[in-house]
């Protein structure tokens, strides 16, 4: 009983860390100063990356409701 309530926390615990770790990675790219990206140069760049952070996130949400690991 107290194995398989350790394995429910730590299948949310993952799904947690798999959620958060999408949109830092994101931020992470584009939080970087390169010259060649073409997002940059976009007009629409920065809602470009907001809406790729939102969507990833709730496909992420969406998955794991799905397999019930939130």
């Amino acid at each position: 009983m107290v194995a398989q309530d350790q394995n429910e926390v730590v299948k949310r615990l993952t799904a947690v860390a798999s959620v958060l770790l999408v949109p830092t990675f994101i931020v992470g790219v584009y939080g970087q100063n390169f010259r060649h990206m073409p997002e940059y140069h976009w007009r629409l760049g920065y809602a470009w990356s907001w809406s790729l952070i939102i969507i990833t996130t709730v496909a992420q949400l969406i998955y794991f409701r799905r397999k019930r690991w939130l």
